[in-house]
């Protein structure tokens, strides 16, 4: 990986090399975009209790290439350190959610919810708005749930366990298109094909589908091309940990590179 790193470098832009209109805006307004210090009280409270839990979880990982989740039992700040989302990537997840006003949004891997709460928090208290976020690992997911739900009152987040594979089929026909989908599990070649052909059916002009792990191995970096080539997508963007698919037709199809060293920072200390 640490090559294609190099070779990302080589090929990014920054937001001023960039000539689309719209991935200006979506470089300056969202991917440097910081937030408040208010914005982020909730979630560090989230996060600070991840990082020092020592319950320990039986953890079922019913994807495939697993880097971290490798283990049968890990405590849950093992899996926080390893597995989660740091701070900048967390960022991205909170502006895009408000920036392009996300209402019906599908989580796949949900992990201890780090993510999932960034989304929550930039929806606010809206009535209309909803997340489903689907978990492979059943003790992950009832622990994700209860201490979520402890968080977060009144909140617009609906946990599903399940294998990936089977859940989706079921599900997906009873939601509304999607406005955001996020892609964080089963990091292999074929599955992650398959969850993007399945989320086609739930795609409207304004949906963004980000994908995690691009660069995780020679399936994952496959995928990813196969992705930015379908006659579907108009627009990509490819950050280096993410890939972040745009469909507008009324955009020319071009994919850009484009520099972000967010990936590298720490967890919030």
């Amino acid at each position: 990986m640490f090559l294609d790193y190099i070779k990302y470098l080589f090929k990014s832009n920054n937001r001023h090399s960039v000539h689309s209109p719209f991935i200006y805006k979506f470089n300056e307004d969202v991917l440097n975009a910081r937030l408040n210090a208010i914005e982020w009280n909730t979630l560090d409270f989230y996060i600070q209790n991840l990082k020092e839990n020592e319950t320990v979880l039986k953890i079922e990982d019913l994807g495939s290439g697993s880097k971290s989740l490798n283990k049968t039992l890990r405590k849950v700040k093992e899996i926080y350190k390893t597995a989660s989302s740091n701070r900048r990537m967390m960022e991205i997840l909170f502006q895009i959610v408000r920036y392009y006003q996300c209402k019906n949004i599908l989580e796949i891997g949900t992990c201890l919810g780090v993510g999932t709460a960034a989304m929550q928090n930039a929806l606010g208290n809206s009535n209309n708005s909803k997340i489903n976020t689907i978990e492979g690992s059943k003790e992950l997911l009832k622990f994700t749930s209860e201490y979520f739900n402890q968080q977060f009152k009144n909140n617009q987040v609906n946990f599903i366990e399940g294998n990936f594979d089977s859940v989706l089929p079921n599900l997906l026909p009873t939601l509304p298109p999607l406005d955001l989908v996020f892609v964080d599990g089963n990091h292999s070649y074929e599955a992650t094909i398959r969850y993007f052909q399945m989320l086609l059916s739930k795609v409207h002009n304004e949906s963004i589908f980000i994908f995690d792990d691009i660069y995780w191995s020679e399936g994952m970096k496959k995928a990813w091309n196969e992705i930015q080539n379908h006659p579907r997508v108009q627009c990509t963007a490819d950050i280096f940990r993410w890939g972040i698919v745009f469909f507008r037709k009324e955009m020319q199809k071009e994919h850009f590179t484009i520099r972000f060293d967010g990936f590298l920072e720490a967890h919030i200390s």
